[in-house]
């Protein structure tokens, strides 16, 4: 996986819960009581952008924890 900045990445969708869930596993797993998020799943856009196949509510709770980046598959 690749390390791809917060500014270079496009949510598909937002969903409440989904955010909420993604976030006490985030919190869990930074007290090292489970394992971390798997990396998002990523497709080109062009531009140097790209769009969030799988991972968007990760994604939102990095960015309000004001992450630079987040480890990415682009495949």
């Amino acid at each position: 996986h690749l390390f791809i900045p917060l500014d270079q990445l496009v949510n598909a969708r937002m969903r409440e819960r989904g955010i909420v869930n993604a976030n006490r596993h985030m919190q869990t797993a930074s007290k090292c009581n489970q394992g971390k998020r798997k990396p998002l799943t990523v497709r080109a856009l062009g531009n140097g952008l790209w769009l969030v196949v799988d991972g968007n509510s990760t994604l939102i709770n990095a960015r309000h924890s004001n992450w630079r980046a987040v480890p990415c598959n682009t495949g």
